[in-house]
Order: structure tokens, then C-alpha cells, then sequence
């Protein structure tokens, strides 16, 4: 079994935690979370992931460890259980173990500093040689990870720095935040919840989903960060339908009325199956807090994302151009069988007025998306 497989594998199992702290099969909750995920893939309840169950998501071929085109449930889990093993130590890792100790460690010649040899993941490398000298020193290392930690999650960085949130730059007002995934939901299946549509048709999340997942974006037709976004819906209806990922439009405020809801969808194009949420029902499981929210799920109704679309509009600031695209990324990072690098944010918009409500992750951790 190849490495890349290990990442896939941890899908199955829910929610996000910080790098390198995996958690496993032990408890009862989260074996009882592999069987529900499980069955929802093996969708004619025959015990077999077979067929055409075999494309509900990239990573199920990789668990049929005898290669005979089906998948068990016993099977699926000694997958689990061997790629665990090739973890070595669950629980070493920058997650928990002390940044001077990891430091220390990986210093394999004690002078006091970490070169590209010593730290071969480049990308790690590059975010924590924040003066760009070729070397990254303790103090570096230090500042950089207190940082992470700060916003949930050891987040490895993708580009020359660590990615900063749009509002540390004093001239935005609100932006997206970095959130944890795991006190937002991300990781959980969502419940299939029975929708209308503009016309009085019940529509369920099942029957939505395509074959590959299912984008739930909500709107107001009334706020307007919701129209500034809207091209950017539109552009995503075509890519995610070459992509086999369905998109939800669901308009989440309670009270707006249908023509107003008419003329947002006809004025800006929008093709997607639009549902209202007027009762609040989907909107509270999701714990869904603003009308400009989008959520990913998997083929499984596993919650993968959720957040802002991007960060090209927020309360008081517009940019030319977005410069982060986390639904985009977190759809091509679940279509490839990756973990999702940044797998929750706040999203800028206008607030829904809905009671308090705990995330869809209300039970154990069960998923690390950071390994």
C-alpha cells in the first residue's frame, strides 16, 4: 500500500484536527461513524461497495486491498487499520509535540538552525524562513507555528509564507477567517434533509447531490454580498457539473418572498436547482451563521468544507481579484483524494437570525485531514 493512500484513507473517518495528531479506531463512536459511512457508499445494502458504488468518491479503489473490483466492510477496515501503521507514530508530530523539542530533533548538526536538508517538505521550509536567508531559526519556527495554533489548526502553508487572513491587513474590515474544522462540523455526515423548491417540489439532499458531491450555497436575494458573488456561482455551475460535483442554491433568510427569489436567480444567470430554507431547518443542522455561506459534501454527505467561497468581497472592503479560492481548492483537494488544506472559514455576509446551534460535529473527532 502506497503512502498517498494513507491520506485518502482517513476520509472515511470525519473531522480535523491539528498535523500529525491522528486519531484512530479505538473508540466505539468512531467505528460506529466508519459503518455509517460505509453504508451510505454501498447504496443497494448488499454489505458491497460494488459496481458503480466503486466511483462515490476517488479513494474507494484504493481500499480494495485484493483487487477484486468490490469492497467489504471488513476489508475497508483493515485498509484503515494498515494505513495507521504506516503513520509510525500517531502522535508525534508539530501538532502536539513541543516546538523546541521538534526543533531540536530536526537539527541534526546542533547549530542552531534548520537548512533545506533538515527540513526537506519545502513547504513547511518556505513558510517558516520568514526572512528568506535560507535558514530557519528556532525564533522563526516558534513565531510561525504559535501562529497556526492560534487559528485551530498546523495548517501547512502552500505558497512562499504562511496564508494570512485577509483582515490582518488593517485597510479590510471583516474577511474570511481561518476557523477549526473540527468545532464547525467539517468531518460529520450531514442528514438528508428534505428541502422545497421555488415551485413546492420536496427536494432532498440525496436526490440534489451529484456523483461526486454536492456544493450547498446559500444567498439572500436581498444581500448584497450575496449579488457580488453571484457571477462567481454562475462561473462554478459549469465546472463543477464537468466535475460530476451537483450545486444547491438555498435561500436561507426566512420571509423573502418568491418573486424576490425569481428575479436574484434570473437576473444573474443561475441555472441551479434553487431551494428555500424558510423554516431553518438545514440552516441550523449546518449551524449555518451568514446568507453567503457554501458547504461541500462528499459523495458520503460528509461535510468536507465550509465557509467563504473566496475572499474577494467582505464587509467593507472589495478586492480586483480574489486571492484565495477555498470552495475551489477544497473541491479539487476532495476530487483528488487529498486532505482539505484549509477546510473552514468565517463568510463575510449578511447575518442569518437563527438560534443558537452546535455544528454538525457535536460527537468525537473521528477525521485528520492534516497528515
Amino acid at each position: 500500500m502506497h503512502l498517498p493512500m494513507k491520506k485518502a484513507l482517513f476520509i472515511l473517518l470525519g473531522s480535523a484536527a491539528l498535523a500529525g495528531s491522528v486519531v484512530g479506531l479505538r473508540a466505539q463512536s468512531q467505528l460506529a461513524e466508519f459503518d455509517e459511512k460505509f453504508k451510505a457508499f454501498d447504496k443497494n445494502s448488499d454489505g458491497l461497495v460494488s459496481g458503480e458504488e466503486m466511483n462515490g468518491a476517488s479513494y474507494l479503489p484504493r481500499l480494495d486491498l485484493n483487487k477484486d473490483g468490490k469492497l467489504t466492510r471488513d476489508e475497508a477496515l483493515e485498509a484503515v487499520q494498515k494505513s495507521r501503521k504506516l503513520a509510525g507514530n500517531p502522535s508525534a508530530g508539530i501538532g502536539n509535540e513541543p516546538t523546541g523539542d521538534l526543533f531540536k530533533r530536526m537539527d541534526k548538526n546542533s547549530d542552531g538552525k534548520l537548512t533545506a536538508d533538515e527540513l526537506p517538505n519545502k513547504k513547511w521550509f518556505n513558510g517558516l524562513d520568514t526572512d528568506k536567508d535560507g535558514a530557519v531559526t528556532l525564533d522563526e519556527a516558534a513565531k510561525v507555528i504559535a501562529t497556526l495554533r492560534k487559528r485551530g489548526g498546523a495548517d501547512i502553508p502552500t505558497t512562499g509564507s504562511p496564508i494570512q487572513p485577509a483582515a490582518e491587513d488593517p485597510s479590510f474590515k471583516e474577511a474570511p477567517q481561518f476557523l477549526k474544522g473540527t468545532e464547525h462540523g467539517v468531518g460529520r455526515m450531514v442528514q438528508d434533509v428534505e428541502l422545497k423548491t421555488l415551485q413546492g417540489a420536496e427536494l432532498k439532499l440525496s436526490s440534489a447531490a451529484g456523483r461526486n458531491g454536492l456544493v450547498i450555497a446559500l444567498f439572500s436575494a436581498s444581500c448584497p454580498i450575496s449579488g457580488k458573488l453571484a457571477p462567481e456561482i454562475a462561473r462554478l455551475e459549469k465546472d463543477l457539473q464537468k466535475q460530476g460535483v451537483a450545486l444547491l442554491l438555498v435561500n436561507a433568510p426566512p420571509g423573502q418572498k418568491a418573486e424576490e427569489i425569481t428575479q436574484f436567480i434570473a437576473d444573474h444567470k443561475l441555472l441551479s436547482p434553487v431551494a428555500s430554507d424558510a423554516d431553518g431547518k438545514l440552516s441550523l443542522q449546518l449551524a449555518a451563521t451568514t446568507t453567503t455561506e457554501v458547504f461541500l459534501l462528499d459523495a458520503a454527505r460528509t461535510l468536507v468544507y465550509r465557509g467563504a467561497l473566496n475572499d474577494q468581497y467582505g464587509l467593507g472592503y472589495t478586492k480586483d481579484a480574489p486571492k484565495h479560492h477555498y470552495l475551489r481548492d477544497a473541491v479539487a483537494a476532495m476530487l483528488s483524494g487529498e486532505p482539505v488544506e484549509t477546510a473552514a472559514t468565517s463568510a463575510p455576509g449578511c447575518a442569518l437570525d437563527l438560534p443558537a446551534q452546535k455544528a454538525v460535529a457535536a460527537t468525537p473527532v473521528t477525521y485528520h485531514r492534516d497528515i
